[in-house]
C-alpha cells in the first residue's frame, strides 16, 4: 500500500501543479490571445482547464481511497491507465510544440504516478 500512497501524493501534486502553477502560464497567454482568437476558443480552453483540474483531483482522491483499502485495489488499474495516457499525451504534445518535455510536468508526473500505481498493484 505504500506505493499507492506515493502514487496518491504524486497524483495530488499533479493536480496542484496543473491548477496553480500551470495557470500562471496558461491564463496570461489566453488573455494575450483574446484579440486574435475567437471568444469560443478561449472559453473552451478555460472549460478544458477546469475539467482536467477536477479530473486530476478526483483521480488523486480515488487513489488515496484505494490506498486506505476502502476500495478494491483493482480500481487502481483504470486510474493507472489514465495517468499513463496523460503522460504519453503530454510528451507527444511537447514534441509537436517543439518544447522540452520537462516544461509539461504532466509528462513526468503522470508517468511517475502510473509507475507507482503499477508497483502498488504487484506489491
Amino acid at each position: 500500500m505504500t506505493f499507492l500512497w506515493i502514487a496518491a501524493a504524486l497524483g495530488l501534486t499533479t493536480f496542484v501543479v496543473h491548477t496553480f502553477v500551470g495557470s500562471r502560464y496558461a491564463v496570461p497567454a489566453l488573455i494575450a490571445a483574446e484579440a486574435t482568437l475567437p471568444k469560443a476558443t478561449i472559453w473552451l480552453n478555460y472549460l478544458c482547464w477546469h475539467i482536467v483540474s477536477g479530473l486530476l483531483l478526483i483521480l488523486a482522491l480515488a487513489l488515496a481511497t484505494v490506498a486506505t483499502g476502502r476500495i478494491h485495489i483493482d480500481a487502481a488499474i483504470p486510474i493507472a491507465a489514465v495517468f499513463c495516457w496523460i503522460s504519453v499525451w503530454s510528451v507527444l504534445t511537447t514534441f509537436k510544440a517543439h518544447i522540452p518535455a520537462y516544461r509539461f510536468p504532466a509528462s513526468w508526473l503522470g508517468g511517475a504516478t502510473a509507475l507507482f500505481i503499477l508497483l502498488g498493484l504487484v506489491r
